[in-house]
């Protein structure tokens, strides 16, 4: 959902008042007092929202818009909410000018904080719902793929190779391995099969004491979700290793055959924890 709004108004009034009624909404909110100001900040930071004051006989506004528009990353998707100045009413024609410049909603002022609010939440909504089709749709064209290339004459080891790396784009994991479980139940010795890492990673040898979660899975025959390693009781024997490699998401899979696992798939994330359980639909056996 937009959790942060970005606004740009010119008015301090306005300002203080926008940023009081968004807060207490629950929304963090940043206010800036120009364009200038509001381009220094999208540079540093992102946002869910922007709402933009078209001032009265400038079009710095639109100009902006447009060029954000243009902008080859996310914040040429971020929503906006076209604030005229106005204190009359809109006529058409500024109305139709802030959508064809990009705006997704136009509102004009004295701003009501129902009406506003409605809007932002109404845009919320349409753009988790747009997100989801979308996220529906790539899965729906890896899987595709997966299906066509695994039935053709490449080798199991190239296959396994294509399966990792489209599950890590489709959940957005830094790293997705698959390792196979060790010959018998008394071993600790299991390998890397593939990775959608560096490829020295696929035959590594691994030692699953240093690795719980693994061993976890491959035991239990169950999928398990850690959102911080750190704090987890699994790591205990391991907790500055874990420290080290800067961890902050895992999920692992496991890859059974009539209930008897012959491997595991295993998700990482090293930058915000991702929240793999909307996303595990997709890779669970």
């Amino acid at each position: 959902m937009l959790t942060r709004i970005l606004v740009i108004d010119h008015d301090a009034e306005t300002r203080r008042w926008l940023e009081h009624i968004l807060s207490e909404a629950g929304f963090g909110v940043l206010c800036t007092e120009n364009i200038d100001e509001a381009t220094a900040v999208l540079a540093q930071q992102q946002f869910g929202l922007l709402l933009l004051e078209q001032a009265p006989e400038s079009e710095s506004g639109l100009r902006w818009l447009k060029e954000l528009r243009a902008r080859n990353d996310d914040t040429a998707h971020m929503p906006v909410i076209m604030v005229a100045s106005k204190l009359e009413h809109a006529d058409e024609v500024e109305i139709i000018t802030a959508f064809e410049a990009g705006a997704d909603e136009f509102l004009r002022k004295p701003l009501r904080a129902p009406e506003l609010l409605a809007r932002i939440h109404s845009i919320g909504h349409m753009r988790k719902a747009q997100k989801e089709a979308a996220q529906k749709q790539k899965d729906a064209e890896i899987l595709l793929e997966l299906t066509q290339r695994l039935s053709s004459s490449r080798s199991l080891r190239d296959n396994l190779q294509l399966v990792v790396s489209r599950v890590a784009e489709a959940t957005k994991a830094d790293r997705v391995s698959i390792v196979a479980a060790p010959d018998s139940e008394s071993s600790n010795d299991a390998f890397v099969v593939a990775s959608s890492g560096t490829a020295s990673i696929r035959n590594l040898p691994l030692d699953l004491r240093n690795y719980p979660e693994i061993h976890h899975v491959l035991k239990t025959n169950t999928i398990i979700t850690i959102d911080d390693p750190l704090e987890h009781e699994l790591f205990e024997s391991c907790r500055e290793k874990m420290r080290d490699t800067q961890v902050t998401s895992i999920t692992v899979l496991p890859i059974a055959w009539k209930e008897r696992p012959l491997a595991a798939l295993i998700l990482r994330s090293t930058s915000e924890p991702i929240c793999f359980d909307e996303r595990v639909n997709f890779v669970k056996p």
